[in-house]
């Protein structure tokens, strides 16, 4: 089974080489899930930090959406 994969959260985004891994795990309480969205990325076209928060705000807005 192929892993889901998303693109273009934010066009353009200040990165490159981006990889995410999104899993979601079991969880005791049937109303509620756990979920990890975790990524890893070279900044290109910004600073770290400024790229870090860029991809943060994606991975929240994804992890909002699905709540």
């Amino acid at each position: 089974m192929a892993a889901p994969t998303a693109t273009d959260f934010r066009a353009p985004l200040p990165v490159r080489d981006y990889e995410a891994v999104i899993t979601l795990h079991d969880n005791p309480d049937p109303a509620d899930a756990l979920v990890t969205w975790d990524s890893a990325f070279e900044p290109a076209g910004a600073d770290e930090g400024t790229a870090a928060a860029v991809i943060t705000g994606v991975l929240q807005d994804g992890l909002d959406a699905v709540k």
